[in-house]
């Protein structure tokens, strides 16, 4: 009898803690306005975000502001048309800021010191003249890898005759260069290499993604070329002329993956070994969990979820920008009519229960990014609506 009430407790317990549902509190709204960066990012709980050219730095513990950094070099004095366009966490203490002059800097939270990048308002442009030419350098965007070893310059490069009266040639060099020894390893030419691309850096300074690049000797066109960071070497070529139309790489650098325009296939690639280990039968915006075990697959106006190792689908809901918790217990995304459109509805669902909750904003809003925190107690939503752009911090209990 004794046993029998306390396997009956016990399933009582069991019943109780599997139906509690968790709850939504909103913390506060926070607007950065509409000439700022639609971007923010989290590590711990720390969050950072950019108010036209000064960084914030905000502890979502206690709501307080840590820090709130002007980012402009001294040659650009109390110019207007200063604004940040990029910022991204490199560990626990420091953060990398680039503005658009640009001007680059780190930042180190723990010690608050700023370690200035040799770029400003007058080095960022290089003029040589010739006998009957002028030829203009001007760095254009400056771009640091995921740890912080290594820096991407993207410089612009005309050719003109020589008054610069007439245009007679143009094209971007993209400078790999050693951080902090400034060292340049080597250059990606658009006018000898690739004629276009788009590019990444892995998240642990391993490999450089050249994404849709087309070949300028030669005009062949690849969906996918991979190659070391540091020594520039192409490693392996994917998909011949066929073009990517969305990527995601994992958190941890264990795959990565793409969909195909035209084709009825999303591919997994493991990166330990460059190879193509699954295929997926869909088309769309493709995004790996933070555990690696879980993706999801947004495709006209529906979001399904597969596991990774035996491609079982799991999952079909209604929604679009699908976002996991850091555990993979919670799956959110929008209501909106399809990825691009507006917003009013956020849902918040368990992947391991029956339950989901509801998010009603207070009006219609284009939704920019969601995520996060690592402890996976925080929500933050970058929304913009008719009064700019404004960051939405929500606890999830």
């Amino acid at each position: 009898m004794k046993r029998f009430w306390v396997f009956t407790f016990f399933m009582l317990f069991c019943s109780l803690s599997f139906s509690q549902e968790f709850g939504i509190n909103f913390i506060k709204t926070i607007k950065i306005g509409s000439d700022s960066v639609n971007f923010f990012e989290i590590l711990g709980s720390v969050l950072a975000f950019s108010q036209k050219d000064t960084l914030v730095l905000v502890s979502l513990k206690d709501n307080k502001e840590l820090v709130r950094l002007k980012v402009r070099s001294e040659k650009a004095k109390d110019a207007d048309n200063i604004s940040i366009t990029n910022f991204h966490f490199l560990d626990p203490e420091r953060i990398f800021v680039v503005n658009n002059e640009p001007y680059a800097l780190i930042y180190n939270i723990t010690k608050k010191t700023v370690s200035p990048l040799p770029y400003n308002k007058e080095n960022v442009v290089n003029t040589k003249s010739y006998v009957f030419t002028e030829k203009i350098e001007s760095i254009e965007d400056i771009i640091i890898s995921p740890s912080g070893n290594f820096l991407i310059e993207k410089v612009h490069i005309m050719n003109y005759l020589l008054g610069g009266f007439l245009l007679l040639d143009e094209w971007y060099e993209y400078n790999v260069i050693t951080y902090p020894k400034m060292e340049r390893l080597y250059t990606i030419s658009t006018k000898k290499d690739y004629s276009e691309f788009d590019f990444l850096m892995s998240g642990k300074d391993q490999y450089l993604f050249i994404i849709n690049p087309i070949m300028a000797s030669n005009k062949k066109s690849y969906a996918l070329i991979i190659k070391d960071l540091r020594s520039g070497k192409d490693l392996k070529y994917f998909y011949e002329k066929d073009r990517i139309i969305a990527y995601n790489l994992s958190k941890n650098d264990k795959y990565f993956v793409f969909s195909l325009d035209g084709k009825e296939e999303v591919v997994l690639i493991d990166l330990s070994n460059l190879k193509e280990i699954a295929s997926f039968p869909a088309i769309g915006n493709p995004v790996i969990s933070p555990l690696e075990n879980l993706i999801a697959i947004e495709e006209n106006s529906e979001i399904n979820i597969f596991t990774i190792n035996d491609k079982r689908l799991i999952l079909n809901v209604r929604g679009s920008h699908p976002v996991f918790s850091f555990d993979e217990k919670f799956l959110v995304y929008s209501l909106g009519e399809h990825f691009l459109a507006p917003t009013k509805e956020i849902v918040i669902r368990s992947l391991m229960k029956e339950q989901r909750r509801n998010i009603s904003l207070d009006n219609e809003y284009f939704l920019e990014k969601m995520e996060w925190t690592y402890d996976n107690r925080y929500l933050i939503l970058l929304v913009m609506g008719g009064d700019g752009y404004k960051i939405l911090v929500y606890e999830i209990k």
